[in-house]
């Protein structure tokens, strides 16, 4: 690994850069009150790093009012090209969202974003998605009532549908390595 870092420029945002090492950097700085209280902005010629993360840990900066976007994709942009159709940005070889390092990303489809995920056990299912109505106890339960009684009743015991139920049963969701957080399968 070399400490050189490459720089480009970010298309469409003059006064920002993005670096090979996954860093963003603006040369915009505020300068008092305009009309309205807002800051005045204007371009000093000298360069600081802007560092955020959303709510999941992945790095994203604000390039001007509204424009919030992924620093892997401003990477992957700047020095690989344009984000070809059906794609995204994908982390590999380490899968860690907040490594944005060009020689850590690529451009890759969303089953092979979630491969990766599943392969690095990064891939968030089971109880600990937070959109989960069940725990891993009930889905074994559901599992050990499956043939003793009908699908719709286990269903109306869970607070679920008969084809969750169905699904569950059949392996189709909530597979016994998500209960392990170890990623689906």
């Amino acid at each position: 690994m070399s400490d050189f870092v490459a720089y480009r420029p970010i298309a469409g945002f003059p006064g920002y850069r993005v670096g090979d090492d996954g860093t963003v950097w603006s040369e915009w700085r505020r300068k008092g009150q305009g009309r309205g209280h807002a800051p005045l902005l204007y371009q000093s010629g000298f360069w600081h790093e802007l560092k955020s993360f959303d709510k999941y840990g992945r790095p994203v900066v604000s390039l001007g009012r509204g424009n919030r976007r992924y620093v892997a994709r401003l990477v992957l942009e700047a020095f690989v090209g344009p984000c070809p159709e059906g794609m995204e940005s994908c982390h590999f070889p380490d899968s860690t969202s907040a490594n944005c390092r060009l020689d850590n990303l690529r451009w890759g489809t969303s089953v092979e974003n979630t491969d990766d995920q599943r392969k690095h056990c990064t891939l968030i299912g089971g109880e600990q998605h937070g959109m989960a109505k069940l725990t891993n106890p009930e889905v074994e339960q559901i599992r050990s009532l499956a043939g003793t009684m009908p699908q719709r009743e286990i269903g109306e015991r869970f607070g679920i549908k008969q084809p969750h139920v169905s699904d569950i049963i059949n392996g189709k969701k909530r597979t016994p390595s998500s209960h392990a957080g170890k990623g689906l399968k």
